[in-house]
Order: C-alpha cells, then structure tokens, then sequence
C-alpha cells in the first residue's frame, strides 16, 4: 500500500480544528493531510491561539475561517500574537500567513509538499535576519521594533474552507 494513501476503515478521528476538510469528506489520508494539519499549527503560533476557541464569537470561532476574514477585511494586525507584534517583520509575518494558507488549501493537490513548506519557512527566517540586521544597522543600541503589519491578501485564502462545527464532518 502506498504511503502516500492510506483508507481509514472506520469514522474520522482526530483533533477538530486540525481535520484535513478533503479527509474528513473522503476518509482518506494523505501526506497532505499532514500538511493541512500543519497549516492551522502555524496559524496558531502566528495567532497566539488555538485552533477552536470555543468562548469567541461565531466568527472567530475557528483560527483559520477567523484569519480568512481577518485578511479579507484588512484586519491582519488583529491576528497577530499580541507577542510577536513590533518583533516580525512585516514582509516576514505576511511571508509565514502565504505559507500557512497554502497549507490550508481545501485540496490536497494545491497544498505544497512538507520539503516545499519547509524551504518556505526558511526562506521567511532569512528574511527576517535581514531585516533585523538592517534595524541592527541603523539603530545598534536601540530596540528593534518594527512598524504594524498592514496589507490585504484575499487570494491567500481561495481555495480554504475551515470547518465550522463538527457538523461539518457531515457528508
């Protein structure tokens, strides 16, 4: 059996938040489903919370339908770990939010391979030591702090539908 493709014998199971949409449609694994899962980890280091918040408003419900309208909006700062504000680079954070929805692609052929994703990221860290050197360079005995992130991006999310509830899971 390939590794790449594994049919589960019985109802989906794992962690809601994390449920791959096409695995929970299809009962199907893949390594992409890895990579779904992946995409809302990173979201939730970004947003400084969990993939579910049950106490939030409808809307900010689920990280990834939450970050959606937070882009669509031209809300992105809001999504922020209020830690990493004034410490990411702008260029970087928007660098790791592509990222992570890439990840988050409802199917798994247009999400990208662990390898892609892993040269992404370090293609995101390097610009990030870039421009803390630049600050560094500019201003050596002060803090670096960098300005709010700002920029609208609505084509990051075509092609991601977060599931909503576990009603969702419905086919």
């Amino acid at each position: 059996m390939s590794k790449a493709l594994i049919r589960m014998e019985s109802d989906v199971r794992g962690t809601f938040g994390y449920l791959d949409p096409e695995n929970v449609q299809t009962n199907y694994l893949s390594e992409k489903s890895d990579v779904y899962s992946f995409g809302v980890l990173l979201l939730e280091v970004l947003c400084g919370r969990g993939p579910i918040e049950p106490y939030k408003v409808a809307n900010e419900l689920v990280v990834v339908g939450w970050a959606c309208e937070c882009i669509k909006n031209r809300t992105i700062y809001n999504i922020i770990d209020p830690h990493l504000k004034g410490k990411i680079a702008p260029e970087c954070f928007k660098q790791f939010v592509e990222i992570a929805f890439s990840c988050l692609k409802v199917s798994g052929n247009e999400r990208p391979s662990m390898g892609e994703v892993e040269m992404t990221l370090e293609l995101a860290l390097e610009l990030q030591n870039k421009a803390d050197s630049e600050i560094e360079r500019i201003n050596p005995h002060g803090e670096c702090v960098y300005e709010d992130v700002i920029f609208c991006a609505p084509h990051f999310c075509y092609g991601v539908k977060p599931l909503q509830s576990a009603s969702d899971s419905i086919v």
